[in-house]
């Protein structure tokens, strides 16, 4: 996995694939939340959906909540879409990762209709899409030590 740690970030297609293959689903939806509150906390402004899919998210119990909330923050993203939003809006990118972090909760309740199962690889794209608009270089650092971290927990799971 070390020759892809930074190159996802790029995005890059495949290295998103295998880190999501890498991972299960519970551990996806944990890193999920993690890499939505670290978004989340450089963003300015955060509409009230993207908080719901956070809160979801650090609580467990909560996580079959997490289809209602992808539809919520889906309807804000298709606000932005109407008011023609640039891609480079940081609060729009902030949507695509609630969305993506939405899905994969509800993932990891393993749902008789779950989202599709590329929804981690998603994910880890609308990051990547993300810090890029943010053009902040201790996000990326943080967000790529998240997956770092995700990715030895996984290892550490499979030994």
């Amino acid at each position: 996995m070390q020759t892809i740690d930074m190159k996802w970030l790029e995005p890059d297609v495949k290295g998103c694939r295998e880190i999501a293959a890498a991972l299960t689903e519970v551990e996806l939806a944990e890193l999920g939340t993690a890499l939505l509150r670290t978004c989340r906390m450089s963003c300015c402004s955060v509409p009230p959906p993207v908080l719901a899919v956070e809160l979801i998210g650090a609580t467990p119990r909560s996580w079959g909540d997490a289809h209602r909330a992808f539809s919520d923050v889906r309807d804000a993203t298709l606000q932005f879409d109407q008011a023609q939003t640039p891609g480079s809006d940081p609060t729009y990118q902030l949507l695509f990762v609630a969305e993506n972090t939405a899905k994969v909760i509800y993932n990891a309740t393993n749902p008789i209709g779950p989202f599709d199962a590329s929804s981690g690889m998603h994910l880890l794209i609308s990051v990547a899409h993300f810090v890029r608009v943010r053009g902040v270089p201790e996000l990326r650092t943080t967000i790529a030590s998240l997956v770092e971290e995700a990715l030895a927990r996984a290892t550490t799971r499979k030994e």
